[in-house]
């Protein structure tokens, strides 16, 4: 009988025990302050703020490659090569007063015989030349070797005083420079004809006129 009471003593002291211990549950669970356990929604995530584009830059113009001027040499003149030095031209006479002292050749015949003298003075040694006409008043006058073309420039031509021949012309006129002279180089006689050897200039014509004209 004593067992019996033991036990029940105890069982009736484990009853209570879990009696108490759910009635602490529930009193702490209501206690407690309500909270859901589903979860709060999560706010959307904001889009990045991207700026608007910008407009294009205007086209510009093409602009041209710069390309320099070409350049050329500087041009040399070509190099003249010094020849020998001739001369030729004719020598006329005037038979009568008519055209005495008058720039032309009006009433003239070509006189042979006459002679006709080159002086050039750009050297140490002055070099005089003199050629005579044949029988239809031509002359050819050909300088020494020494003189060529680059040292003619001060090379001049005229008249002798009197034709060795006589005759009624023995006047010098001045027509073409047959008295005062003519260079070699001037607008009187034009470029020269290149030959192979030298270079020919021409002179005149030249003229002698009666010396009756002339007297007073």
């Amino acid at each position: 009988m004593g067992n019996i009471s033991h036990a029940l003593i105890l069982t009736l002291f484990i009853i209570i025990t879990i009696s108490n211990n759910a009635q602490f549950h529930v009193v702490s669970s209501h206690s407690l302050p309500y909270t859901s356990h589903a979860s709060s929604p999560s706010p959307s995530p904001s889009k990045p703020v991207t700026p608007s584009p910008l407009p294009p830059p205007p086209a510009a113009a093409p602009t041209k490659p710069l390309t320099k001027k070409p350049t050329y040499p500087p041009i040399k003149p070509p190099v003249v090569k010094k020849k020998f030095v001739a001369v030729e031209g004719m020598v006329y006479c005037k038979s009568n007063c008519t055209y005495a002292g008058i720039n032309t050749l009006l009433g003239a015949s070509p006189l042979p015989g006459a002679k006709v003298v080159m002086r050039c003075r750009n050297t140490p040694l002055l070099l005089r030349t003199i050629a005579k006409t044949n029988k239809k008043g031509y002359f050819f006058l050909q300088v020494p070797p020494m003189m060529t073309t680059d040292g003619a420039r001060k090379c001049k031509v005229y008249l002798a005083h009197k034709p060795k021949s006589g005759g009624p012309c023995a006047h010098a006129a001045d027509l073409n420079g047959g008295t005062s002279g003519v260079y070699l180089f001037s607008n009187n006689t034009g470029p020269p004809k290149q030959l192979p050897y030298f270079s020919l200039f021409s002179v005149g014509p030249f003229t002698y006129e009666p010396s009756k004209c002339y007297k007073h």
